[in-house]
């Protein structure tokens, strides 16, 4: 997976855990606090009743260099919790998706790579209501 802009997980334990990086492993970049009202701007987070970031990266450079303009989003499926599914969801799993021995040699991955979606500001600098292209729920 490239690390050239930032990556992010999301999980479990005991509760729901999320991060999110933002640079290169070797050069992160360290977000400043937006105080203000309206979305953050570039390189600034806003933490109210939702936290909202805005990564420098421009649609150019997502993903780049091996899926530029992509995000790559990657599922995990334990062993353990194939039971927890229904057999046809068991059976879709073992049919679409790898192992990857570097990260666990214990579960499937399913990896896929979404197209980022090039969004601009309206005349008053408004951001457009829309879905975003990864979304996920607990």
């Amino acid at each position: 997976m490239s690390d050239n802009n930032g990556n992010g997980d999301t999980g479990g334990n005991s509760s729901v855990f999320w991060e999110i990086r933002h640079g290169s492993a070797k050069e992160r970049q360290k977000a400043k606090v937006h105080d203000g009202d309206g979305l953050p701007g570039s390189g600034y987070v806003k933490v109210d009743e939702t936290i909202q970031g805005h990564d420098k990266s421009t649609i150019k450079t997502i993903g780049t260099p091996d899926h530029p303009g992509m995000f790559r989003v990657r599922l995990r499926f334990r062993d353990e919790d194939l039971p927890k599914l229904t057999s046809t969801e068991q059976t879709w799993i073992q049919q679409n998706c790898v192992r990857i021995k570097d990260l666990a040699s214990d579960s499937w991955f399913l990896v896929i790579n979404v197209p980022a979606i090039e969004r601009k500001p309206d005349a008053k600098g408004d951001w457009p209501k829309m879905p975003w292209e990864i979304h996920w729920e607990w």
